[in-house]
């Protein structure tokens, strides 16, 4: 495999993972199983990888390919590149019940470490996470522009709700209403 197949490939997982589609996500990176890993190509395969390794809770395997995906893109620039291999280590913190490391790979778990200071009764750090939660929605509702595509804006409506979930102000139906717009697109 090529570089550029290895790119494509993982692009393609991505959104197969992303329609839910697992199977076929699961085929196209066996297909790339041998594939020589090198650069930003890698490691956008290697993070495909293991987000699929994360669904199908394969976390040391995911672990294992996610370091491997930060090694390869340790010289990338931007966030198209180092953006997803954050989001999926904070993932693999979850699953792992560990939201304070997921928060270290990526900011908007805040809603998480304040639904759990909550339940502990830690009034100090459930205000500094919601706080938190709200700063990183203002900030990334003010960078949005009337070019955004419709996955940004639901990605930060979505950041919105996660917000309120912190706050604990959680709306259910408006979930269902993104989730319904999800579909749709």
């Amino acid at each position: 495999l090529g570089v550029v197949t290895a790119l494509l490939a993982s692009e393609a997982a991505g959104r197969y993972l992303r329609l839910g589609r697992w199977d076929e996500a699961r085929a196209v990176l066996h297909e790339t199983a041998n594939a020589p890993l090198a650069g930003v190509n890698g490691g956008a395969l290697l993070q495909a990888r293991a987000e699929l390794e994360v669904l199908q809770g394969e976390l040391d395997t995911a672990e294992a390919d996610l370091d491997e995906a930060d090694r390869l893109l340790r010289h990338a620039i931007g966030l198209m590149w180092t953006g997803p291999v954050a989001a999926c280590r904070a993932e693999l913190a979850l699953r792992r019940g560990d939201p304070e490391r997921a928060r270290a790979a990526v900011a908007p778990v805040e809603a998480e470490i304040a639904v759990r200071a909550r339940a502990l009764g830690d009034a100090d750090r459930e205000r500094h996470a919601t706080t938190r939660a709200g700063e990183l929605v203002a900030r990334v509702r003010a960078g949005m522009t009337a070019a955004a595509s419709e996955e940004s804006r639901l990605n930060v409506e979505a950041a919105g709700l996660e917000a309120a979930r912190a706050a604990g102000t959680a709306e259910p139906d408006a979930w269902l209403a993104l989730a319904a717009r999800w579909d749709a697109m």
